[in-house]
């Protein structure tokens, strides 16, 4: 069932451990149960493997590693080798299926393409006025190296607001313990 979503101030809120995190919801293709995802050798530890959907393949991005959120109950994930047993886990969590834009090296052309984001859980669709919507505070970090730009608070909960433009760009997908894996290699 795909919902069809129409406006740029509506969000999806999802639970990644025990933070709240939510993208717009423009960028929102369907969200989806887990189904089988085929591990795939030497690609970035945050691609957990790819899924077939809807006739196409995609490739699926584990949250908790690129985003170095631990799990509930465990230690965050920075090791770049994932173990087949680590598949099992993945059943009770959610498949939100992501628009990606960016601008390729050398052009002006702007490419789309088509990720699944795993999930903890989906919560809700929520509307923010752009008073709603706060600066990251200053964290001592380059604002510029980060997702996540902005927060919002609703009731009681603060929420972070990817940018997933920025952190599903294709440059960001190789995290610095790729980049050890790959050093190793050479």
């Amino acid at each position: 069932m795909k919902t069809e979503f129409t406006s740029s101030s509506s969000y999806l809120s999802f639970k990644l451990g025990e933070e709240m995190f939510a993208i717009n919801v423009l960028r929102v293709n369907k969200i989806v149960q887990i189904g089988k995802v085929t591990y795939t050798p030497h690609t970035p530890a945050c691609i957990r493997g790819i899924i077939h959907l809807d006739g196409a393949t995609l490739p699926v991005i584990d949250l908790h590693v690129k985003l170095a959120i631990p799990v509930m109950g465990k230690p965050a994930i920075h090791e770049p080798a994932i173990k087949k047993s680590d598949f099992d886990s993945l059943e009770n969590n959610c498949l939100i299926v992501v628009t990606v834009h960016y601008l390729e090296a050398n052009s002006k052309i702007k490419q789309n393409y088509t990720i699944g984001v795993l999930v903890d859980s989906v919560v809700e669709v929520f509307d923010l006025s752009e008073d709603q919507i706060k600066p990251l505070p200053d964290l001592g970090i380059d604002l510029n190296a980060t997702p996540i730009k902005e927060t919002c608070q609703v009731g009681k909960e603060l929420i972070l607001l990817l940018d997933t433009d920025k952190v599903f760009s294709p440059t960001q997908l190789i995290t610095v313990s790729d980049l050890d894996s790959l050093l190793s290699h050479l």
